[in-house]
């Protein structure tokens, strides 16, 4: 039997009973679970918290790194694939030590850590790629397949009657806090996505003049390119500043905003992740019903 491992925020809980009360991180990793028991019925699925998902995996079951990297999962899936990490946090920087046991690979971890240091990853942006950088309230879904990429319609804050305007972007979007002038941080995963805002703080989609979309997918593509990014969800977290797009993280993995993804898109970011780890193909995705579209303000 094939084995999924979904790692979530350290100190995360609200899956085994749910309910609208779960914590975001819940309501991620059931997403998630919930893609691939439609998917692959006969998959075992387990949700574990990053500060204990070391142990219970390594008790559990034996990783091997074909299974993350080179995986050819099947309906017929062969035993060299027995067991899949698919981590929804950057916690598992914090809580993993550097140096894995042999049979717990986690060959994604120097992605996870160039996305997870926020302030180096700005620099080098800026310095290679010519982007601006800075905060930012958007984020861009880039469904990476096996055959390239596939841009999603772009996710962002949703503003309300009681609250016109969206909150500071660094209070709910992000495991890791790093003010903007604060280039010592570590860029670690020092705060879950928790229950800081209400799911509904999220709106896709939000429509984009043609003169924005194009630089900004040529900045996910440059960028998923630079950095050797293996098939996945990713999450471009980016702003507009002074007539320019402004790149602000990336996560590679559907982090929080992704839920607005739900009931709107089709697949929904949840089950992309889940096909690209897998390497089942994507054709397309789209807005799966009539919505109404917020107008970004720039």
């Amino acid at each position: 039997m094939t084995h999924v491992w979904i790692v979530v925020d350290a100190g995360a809980d609200g899956w085994r009973e749910p309910s609208p009360a779960s914590s975001v991180a819940a309501k991620m990793a059931i997403a998630c679970q919930d893609a691939i028991r439609q998917s692959h019925p006969g998959y075992s699925v387990g949700i574990v918290a990053a500060d204990g998902a070391l142990g219970a995996i390594a008790s559990a079951s034996t990783i091997t790194e074909s299974a993350i990297t080179e995986s050819t999962i099947t309906e017929g899936a062969t035993a060299d694939t027995d067991t899949i990490l698919c981590p929804l946090t950057f916690d598992l920087l914090a809580h993993w030590p550097a140096e894995l046991p042999a049979d717990l690979p986690f060959p994604q971890r120097q992605l996870f850590e160039t996305a997870a240091d926020v302030p180096g990853l700005r620099d080098w942006v800026q310095r290679t790629l010519g982007y601006a950088t800075g905060s930012g309230e958007f984020w861009l879904p880039v469904v990476l397949t096996a055959k390239g990429p596939l841009y999603a319609e772009v996710i962002g804050m949703a503003k309300t009657q009681a609250d016109s305007s969206p909150p500071p972007i660094d209070s709910v979007s992000a495991p890791c806090i790093i003010e903007e002038a604060d280039h010592s941080a570590s860029g670690s995963a020092n705060h879950p996505l928790s229950d800081v805002q209400p799911l509904s703080s999220f709106q896709q989609p939000i429509h984009l003049p043609d003169r924005w979309r194009q630089p900004l997918y040529q900045l996910g593509q440059r960028l998923l390119k630079a950095l050797s990014a293996p098939p996945s969800t990713y999450l471009i977290q980016f702003g507009v500043s002074d007539g320019e797009v402004c790149f602000d993280r990336v996560f590679p993995f559907p982090s929080a905003p992704a839920i607005a993804s739900l009931g709107i898109q089709s697949p929904d970011l949840f089950t992309c992740h889940w096909l690209c780890l897998s390497q089942q193909p994507i054709l397309d995705v789209a807005i799966a019903a009539p919505v109404e579209y917020q107008v970004a303000p720039f």
